[in-house]
């Protein structure tokens, strides 16, 4: 029985198409290790520089450690930048983003390591939906389901377009079979997941579009919460919330990748909305719950940023006291329309905006979980951290941790919250056997 072993990088699609190769390889009859395997499936991702030389960096050290095995690279950064991974030897397959799926077989028709790797050939047409109807979601408490692929935007800084393409959506028929396969094997929370999800059924010829979707998962028994993925600010505005509200089962959260502060930075990086557009999403969230969670992307050091469209974005984040906020230098990344641009921002500048933005982020992170004191909450216990308590999430997105027992895990459970830190919201269950028994991680 051949072994194999899955590495992945990057975002929740990427995690889910993972899923979809590791069943579909399974069925074949490979068994999966963490180590020692005989084959490697890397799925890439490239939306920094960092992602790209992570994934070289595993590729020399699995080829170093297992040089008979064979290794297979897909994924965004196999896409446009195969002469890279070939440079590194060592590689026998790279699969793009098109034949995915057909990965079973492509191993089936070359079955040993060559000098001469395997490389998918150029997509001649628009590919079809890769309907992988997942039955799994390994080591997640929530599983994740792809209901778009691709992106009708051209962001300056963003590589993603170029190598996953123009939007695509799924027929919600397959959507929904895949959440009741899900839902019967033990998950709770489904999580809708793609490239830009509010794209979504844009290019259907039945017209619906992502709350349509949602909306749809209510009928699916045992699916009690929907959470939505990453969204762009300007496909969500005052109707769109008040439907999302309304939506029973969908949780009062969105990520949305605010990027900057700043409207002139904004148009730069070729964003598609202003800085009082995103305030307005955020007041009229707010307005319909108080607590609804806002979570966001910010790159700190965007060319031409000056000091005062950085002061602009660390004003915004304490204004809107978002819950959470991942900061990311500004990459450099070829292939992308920012590449051109000649006022890069010097390292140590970028060093010190980071670290001058990043106690702004914990303290607006703060004064949202603040009033949460005293409440309670519903957790999803999903890990047991290293102190020995568990952590999860509530609806709202909010990590909590709290004591409790190993047949806690995979339970939405009240907790009272207790403390609120700059760095944590700790809580205490309040009944051993309350809550939903769900998929143990």
């Amino acid at each position: 029985m051949p072994k194999v072993c899955f590495k992945t990088f990057g975002c929740k699609v990427n995690q889910y198409e993972t899923q979809g190769i590791r069943e579909d390889l399974l069925k074949e009859g490979y068994r999966e290790v963490e180590e020692g395997a005989d084959l490697y499936l890397i799925n890439t991702c490239t939306v920094t520089e960092e992602a790209d030389r992570e994934a070289r960096r595993l590729i020399r050290t699995l080829q170093k450690k297992n040089p008979s095995a064979r290794i297979v690279v897909t994924g965004c950064y196999a896409q446009k930048d195969e002469k890279e991974i070939l440079a590194l030897g060592g590689v026998t397959h790279i699969v793009k983003q098109h034949e995915k799926d057909r990965i079973p077989d492509i191993l089936g028709e070359k079955t040993t390591a060559s000098t001469s790797p395997y490389i998918s050939p150029p997509l001649t047409k628009r590919p079809a939906w890769l309907s992988l109807q997942l039955s799994d979601f390994k080591g997640h408490t929530r599983a994740f389901i792809k209901v778009q692929d691709g992106c009708d935007y051209r962001c300056a800084f963003c590589k993603v377009w170029v190598v996953r393409g123009s939007s695509v959506s799924r027929p919600l028929s397959e959507i929904i079979r895949e959440a009741e396969r899900l839902a019967r094997n033990g998950f709770r929370e489904v999580v809708l997941t793609g490239v830009s999800i509010g794209l979504y059924g844009r290019d259907l010829k039945e017209k619906a579009d992502l709350l349509d979707v949602a909306k749809a998962l209510e009928s699916v028994p045992g699916a009690e919460r929907v959470r939505l993925s990453s969204i762009d600010p300007i496909d969500v505005d005052g109707r769109f919330l008040e439907r999302l509200v309304k939506t029973e089962r969908v949780c009062h959260q969105l990520h949305l990748s605010l990027q900057s502060g700043d409207d002139a930075v904004l148009s730069r990086m070729q964003r598609n909305y202003t800085v009082a557009h995103y305030r307005s999403i955020v007041q009229k969230a707010r307005s319909l719950d108080p607590r609804f969670s806002i979570t966001t992307d910010v790159i700190v050091g965007f060319p031409g940023e000056t000091e005062t469209e950085f002061e602009n974005t660390v004003s915004l984040i304490r204004e809107l006291q978002l819950t959470r906020t991942h900061l990311f230098p500004y990459s450099h990344r070829k292939g992308t329309v920012a590449f051109r641009f000649q006022d890069l921002i010097p390292a140590p500048v970028i060093r010190s905006r980071m670290k001058r933005i990043t106690p702004v982020v914990r303290e607006a992170s703060l004064e949202y979980r603040k009033p949460l004191l005293g409440e309670v909450v519903n957790v999803l216990a999903e890990e047991r951290e290293p102190d020995g308590l568990l952590a999860g999430y509530t609806d709202h997105y909010v990590r909590v941790h709290f004591r409790g027992e190993q047949k806690d895990l995979g339970r939405i459970l009240p907790v009272r919250v207790e403390a609120v830190t700059l760095d944590r919201t700790l809580g205490k269950a309040l009944h051993e056997d309350a809550g939903q028994t769900l998929r143990s991680p």
